[in-house]
């Protein structure tokens, strides 16, 4: 076992380790605090067995808590935020994400998300995603999933580790995914469930000449997948969407087979560990350990891919792909003022074919800071702006409503 893998599972095992010494009281199901009213920055750690009150929009105060508090429907909430950015895959980007947040009868269950985002960016590519994530009867069942349709014009590198940039073809191509996942508590901190997933990819043409569809191997073709899988997920955090303490360890598969009615035959493995340690008030280290495992022949598109708006910001996603990705990184989170928060990380990972060929030389890095908008203290909402570096002079700026990791 070569440096790199040693170093992935020293990662690994630093969080499983600080997972065992977590004091009984950090464990338990997302908490929050009563009355509904936002709250400063220095006020969002919380202690563990205050129980929430529904979101109640007549407490709000000062125009700028009515502005981020949104448009109440009910007992919920509507955010529409602008999506206005700029990353590596898509040039500037504009459209509009709508984002509506509630809790189902049980006040003390995590905060619930149901929305759609539509992006049409200058490298005219069109993205129509919508996406859930559900907490259930006290947090005892978990529903999320996402549907996206793109019309996605993108470019491909090759597969491998040590891709050049001349090297890039230029390609367009319709996508279509669909997944959900539900899962079950069976245990304080444990949960145990299934997954499905469907891909489809169509209307695959070049935009210039090159090996990309000389090539003799079917990954570069058009495809349909389906695949159904297992999961286990141990999750301590003290809040899913801004956590302060606690872990979150997930492993999960997929089958793809022909017998499910795809034209794919393949195995996908991923392990996700994630670690949140609170060392003073209201400051945050972040650490996660990611690993992804791909057996068999996938369509490229359905390999391990590096970079993206959270595994390594900064790269292009899918500059670097293959059947194998390893990758560790850690943010530091601290408050600056009033509502605003500030954002530090660092990280590195790469991809391979083989285990044993990866290797130190190859890594590639991830580096940059951001900040923090935020929009609700009380339930940890908050506005990402990140800017990241990558590899070979790759940089990034990345938008959204939720962290990235």
């Amino acid at each position: 076992m070569n440096l790199l893998i040693r170093i992935f599972f020293l990662a690994l095992g630093c969080i499983f380790g600080v997972c065992a010494i977590q004091p009984l009281h950090a464990q338990g199901i997302a908490t929050v605090v009563s009355p509904a009213v936002n709250l400063p920055v220095d006020s969002l750690l919380q202690k563990d067995t205050v129980q929430a009150a529904p979101i109640e929009p007549r407490l709000r105060k000062s125009w700028i808590d009515k502005l981020c508090y949104g448009i109440p429907i009910g007992k919920a909430r509507l955010l529409p935020i602008p999506a206005i950015g700029y990353n590596p895959e898509t040039s500037f980007s504009f459209g509009l994400s709508a984002q509506t947040l509630f809790r189902f009868r049980d006040s003390s269950a995590n905060l619930s998300q149901a929305g759609i985002t539509v992006i049409y960016t200058l490298k005219r590519q069109f993205v129509f995603e919508p996406r859930w994530r559900l907490y259930l009867g006290k947090d005892k069942f978990r529903v999320s999933g996402d549907l996206v349709f793109q019309r996605y014009p993108d470019s491909f590198f090759g597969i491998g580790n040590e891709t050049k940039s001349e090297d890039k073809q230029r390609y367009s191509a319709k996508y279509f995914m669909f997944k959900n996942r539900f899962s079950v508590r069976v245990a304080k901190s444990l949960f145990v469930g299934f997954q499905v997933r469907t891909e489809y990819m169509y209307d695959l043409r070049s935009l210039e000449e090159g090996r990309f569809f000389a090539s003799d191997v079917n990954r570069g073709f058009s495809y349909f997948a389906t695949g159904v899988g297992a999961l286990l997920e141990y999750d301590t955090r003290d809040n899913v969407l801004y956590p302060f303490k606690g872990s979150n360890i997930m492993f999960s598969n997929y089958c793809y087979t022909s017998y499910l009615g795809g034209n794919q035959n393949h195995w996908n493995f991923v392990i996700d560990a994630r670690q949140f340690v609170n060392p003073f008030r209201s400051h945050v280290l972040a650490f996660q350990a990611y690993a992804e495992f791909n057996t068999g022949s996938p369509p490229f598109k359905m390999l391990a891919e590096l970079g993206g708006s959270r595994l390594l910001r900064g790269n292009f996603k899918g500059r670097y792909r293959d059947r194998h990705f390893l990758m560790a990184q850690v943010e530091y989170r601290f408050p600056i003022w009033w509502r605003f928060i500030g954002v530090a990380f660092v990280g590195t990972g790469d991809v391979a074919d083989k285990l044993e060929k990866l290797s130190i030389g190859d890594l590639k890095l991830s580096a940059g800071g951001g900040l923090r908008i935020t929009l609700d203290a009380k339930e940890r909402i908050n506005l990402r702006f990140d800017y990241a570096f990558g590899s070979n002079g790759a940089r990034g700026f990345y938008f959204g409503l939720t962290e990235a990791f």
